[in-house]
């Protein structure tokens, strides 16, 4: 799976909509860097000019002229790689119905689980929420978002904002975000059949 790929499938399956969210992967076989998705540009819609390669640092490393910039949340995701170096996909979005179960219970992931999110959101240990909004983009969103990845987290909700995937690989980091959009589908159902929500 590649970027465009990703990006496609997570516009078709309702993870995305317009310039929401952002997806990078770590540049392979020992080439310093990642590859990320520009600034305001469509999810769904990716083009091979939508990717910027850029340094650790945050430098461009390809197409300096086309004045493109890169995802705010570019210090996220270089901070992550920096991290946690067995991590070389990450993908950023805006799950509606994540953030609403968030929203009825910042922990409303420790209540409901299936086979699959046992085993690629690991619900007892590698899933967590910040708890605290922060301003997207901002440095108290990344730190926050970063403290949790230090910690060994590689499924995080960021409160009234969005989700964090990471991956060994660009699929895996998808899986995650599928099984977490279904386990939030999941969640809604029984907490409306148990409470009439």
């Amino acid at each position: 799976m590649n970027i465009l790929q990703c990006g496609k499938l997570m516009y078709k399956k309702g993870y995305a909509c317009g310039t929401a969210g952002n997806i990078s992967v770590r540049k392979p076989d020992g080439v310093e860097g990642i590859d990320v998705t520009r600034s305001g540009s469509h999810i769904g819609l990716l083009q091979p000019t939508d990717i910027i390669y850029m340094d650790e640092k945050g430098n461009y490393k390809a197409n300096p002229l086309l004045d493109y910039k890169p995802t705010i949340e570019l210090p996220t995701h270089l901070g992550i790689y920096e991290i946690r170096p067995e991590i070389n996909a990450v993908i950023h979005a805006h799950l509606v119905n994540v953030l609403v179960a968030d929203d009825i219970d910042n922990r409303w992931f420790e209540y409901v689980s299936t086979e699959q999110s046992d085993y690629y959101l690991d619900t007892a240990g590698m899933l967590a929420t910040t708890g605290k909004y922060y301003q997207s983009g901002s440095d108290g969103a990344s730190n926050a978002v970063l403290k949790l990845v230090k910690d060994g987290n590689s499924v995080i909700i960021a409160m009234h904002h969005g989700v964090w995937l990471l991956g060994v690989t660009l699929r895996e980091a998808f899986i995650r975000l599928e099984v977490l959009s279904e386990l939030a589908e999941f969640y809604i159902k029984w907490k409306t059949l148990k409470t009439g929500l």
